[in-house]
């Protein structure tokens, strides 16, 4: 994923403006919050969704096709 590719999001279309790294909050498979010290930053993208700008993780992101099938 890089700088100009289309994504979708949920069931939203967006523009990647930006890839960066950063931290999310997650839980431990025991349930357990992570203490935010511990926590690695992780690949994010700068998304233009409905004039707006959203930082998601690229996990949460699907690439969309250049031929728009995806």
């Amino acid at each position: 994923m890089k700088k100009g590719d289309l994504v979708k999001w949920h069931h939203h279309i967006g523009l990647v403006t930006e890839i960066y790294a950063s931290k999310v909050w997650r839980q431990t498979p025991s349930g357990v919050p992570e203490h935010w010290g511990d926590i690695e930053p992780e690949p994010f993208a700068r998304v233009l969704i409905n004039g707006g700008l959203h930082g998601l993780p690229l996990v949460d992101l699907k690439l969309i096709d250049n031929d728009g099938t995806g």
